[in-house]
């Protein structure tokens, strides 16, 4: 958990007034082929989502018109900073759980559990009572060079924005790139899309893989009673909320999460939700053929504006649908993978499968477009890793290269190149330098509670952290050093300048900023 954005983190522009739409952006999307032949839509996923969202959203574009809508599912503009509404009336909390390192989704094939059974085991113990929920590090808390996070040794791309479209609730279609994780397959390892965030159905309960690739464990939905109450722990259960005013956000019977700060529940069988606690935001997910795994199907606003996506029978979304009705096609294509490498062992690549010519393959997402022209284009290699970006127009604007499905190097045409060396070559690799065809160079020496990032001048750095990998301290090239403390959630509750001026904030339940103390002696409650 981090001051700098929850477990979703989905940040976009403030939209402008909508622009007209032609009755032709409708494109209607060309079946999807594989080597096994077309690919039929999944009706039923759109249909459930579609009966949620009617349920949520009888009319509301009036309202969506008079209010900004903004999908911050995080509270970088709340610590510090202004309180949002308080979340509906909770009584009785319980346990989150759940369980295990995430199995990951690669081409859209789910190999490990079908249908609605228990899923994949716990590795964490069964008992509730006295079991500690993992604070979840963000990502993107803290970044050195081009960039690494220097807590973590991984190598980040936070946010590259190929297209936005604007509406009430736009569509900001944006990569991000991390090297611990092994992403979902649409773009290959590493890589997600804002719609990449899917649940995994566990032996007791369910993992959610946000778009950073972290797992957060949450409840069995399906298992409580509305009715009853649970022990006081890290996960709080919302009940009692009987009036609609008390519950103006749909929120009572969902789970609450402090650290993530986001509500967890079903809306209806085989359909569930993750809120933010001021309504902002709901993203909805929905089994696919019967799989345990639940992508994402439908984001939501707090005026009923929303976001769709339509699965294949693979699992491969087919098409985008905005909230102003534009479909944005999405082409999937086969990539054969290269057999004749000797370090490449493409047998062993999640979602690979055979063709009718024997060749092993992959799909990745070849390009998104609307009303038949191309938004974006990847570029992939033998190996399934993307290599090239192109935007509008078939002009490039990215390119990389990896080892073993790792980036190594991330370059613009005619512009910047950043390299990195790793001590492995794996998602548990951890970044030793970084340098730029610029000269600009940063190593990073790792130790038991801090990192030491030195740059080619041979000025240094000290990044200090805590036992959740949360940025406790930090020391500039000067030797001024800047001190945070956290609570058992991970929300700041202490700042120390480099002249020891120290500011203090306190939350309530729901981890919402209540007051601030200022080194001055003044003080701030919202």
């Amino acid at each position: 958990m981090s001051k700098f954005g929850n477990t979703i983190g989905i940040l976009v522009p403030q939209p402008g007034a909508p622009g007209p739409v032609s009755t032709l952006s409708a494109n209607p999307p060309e079946p999807l082929q594989t080597k096994t032949g077309p690919i039929e839509k999944i009706e039923m996923v759109t249909d459930v989502a579609s009966d949620a969202i009617s349920l949520v959203a009888p009319d509301s574009a009036a309202e969506g018109a008079a209010d900004a809508v903004s999908l911050a599912l995080s509270l970088a503009a709340m610590v510090p900073g202004k309180p949002g509404p308080i979340p509906p009336a909770h009584t009785g909390s319980l346990k989150l759980s759940g369980g295990g390192i995430g199995m990951g989704f690669d081409g859209g094939f789910v190999d490990r559990g079908r249908g609605s059974g228990s899923g994949r085991a716990s590795k964490k113990p069964k008992g509730r009572a006295n079991e500690k929920k993992e604070c979840k590090t963000c990502k993107n808390g803290s970044s050195k060079g081009k960039p690494v996070n220097p807590v973590l040794g991984i190598k980040i791309l936070p946010q590259e924005t190929d297209f936005t479209l604007d509406s009430l609730l736009p569509l900001v279609w944006r990569r991000s790139y991390y090297s611990d994780q092994y992403g979902n397959g649409w773009l290959g390892q590493g890589w997600s899309l804002p719609f990449s965030m899917r649940l995994e159905r566990t032996a007791d309960g369910f993992l959610y893989i946000d778009e950073q690739g972290r797992e957060i464990q949450l409840p069995d939905a399906d298992g409580f009673d509305d009715g009853g109450e649970g022990e006081e722990d890290d996960g709080v259960f919302a009940v009692g909320a009987d009036e609609e005013d008390a519950d103006p956000y749909g929120l009572a019977g969902c789970w609450f999460d402090p650290s993530e700060q986001i509500f967890f529940g079903r809306v209806s069988d085989g359909l569930y939700q993750i809120a933010a606690p001021d309504g902002s935001a709901k993203l909805y997910f929905s089994a696919v053929a019967g799989h345990s795994l639940y992508p994402l199907v439908a984001i939501l606003d707090r005026n009923g504006n929303h976001t769709r996506i339509v699965y294949g029978d693979n699992g491969l979304p087919q098409e985008v649908i905005d909230a102003a009705g534009r479909r944005v096609t999405l082409n999937f294509v086969s990539i054969r993978l290269d057999e004749a490498a000797d370090d490449f062992d493409p047998a062993s690549e999640d979602g690979v499968f055979r063709g009718e010519d024997g060749n092993l393959y992959v799909n990745r997402l070849g390009a998104a477009s609307l009303a038949g022209r191309e938004m974006v284009r990847y570029h992939y290699d033998g190996r399934g890793d993307l290599t090239a970006v192109y935007g509008r127009g078939g002009k490039k604007l990215r390119g990389f290269a990896y080892r073993n499905h790792i980036m190594i190097e991330h370059s613009q045409p005619e512009g910047l190149v950043s390299r990195y060396r790793y001590d492995t070559y794996d998602t548990g690799g951890k970044v030793l330098c970084n340098t730029t065809n610029t000269g600009e160079e940063w190593t990073f020496d790792y130790r038991e509670d801090h990192t030491l990032v030195t740059d080619v001048l041979g000025r240094c750095e000290t990044f200090g952290f805590d036992g959740n990998y949360e940025l406790s301290y930090y020391i500039d090239a000067e030797g001024n050093r800047s001190d945070t403390e956290r609570d058992d959630d991970g929300w700041i509750t202490g700042q120390t300048d480099p002249l020891g001026r120290e500011t203090r904030y306190g939350y309530n339940r729901y981890g919402q900023l209540e007051s601030t103390d200022y080194p001055d002696g003044s003080c701030d409650e919202m």
